[in-house]
């Protein structure tokens, strides 16, 4: 299972892209490009139980990006919201970042 997670994260976001710019069906982009983020979620969720803050602000801000992901796919009614939902990601992946250097550091 280690490595079929990443892979099927490269070909779902692999399946976005191509949708994104019209190498695939526009419509694809509907499932591939959320997929890929609950596939990023899938993958980060068993991660970090020795750091139980920091794993709870990586998933809160990959859920929050899902979110975004998904407001996002309607650009018109969803920009706004997504913005809201990117930003607030923003603010729960950054001090995750900074409390990982922080440990870093220290050991």
């Amino acid at each position: 299972m280690s490595r079929l997670l990443p892979m099927a994260i490269a070909l779902a976001a692999a399946v976005a892209i191509g949708a994104g710019i019209g190498l695939l069906p526009a419509g694809w982009v509907f499932v591939a490009k959320p997929l890929t983020t609950v596939l990023l979620i899938a993958l980060a969720w068993p991660r970090g139980a020795d750091t139980p803050k920091l794993r709870r602000l990586v998933l809160v801000g990959l859920v929050l990006s899902l979110a975004g992901d998904v407001a996002l796919l309607w650009p018109k009614e969803g920009f706004l919201p997504g913005l809201v939902a990117f930003l607030l990601a923003l603010t729960t992946r950054t001090p995750a970042a900074h409390a990982e250097r922080a440990a870093d550091a220290i050991a």
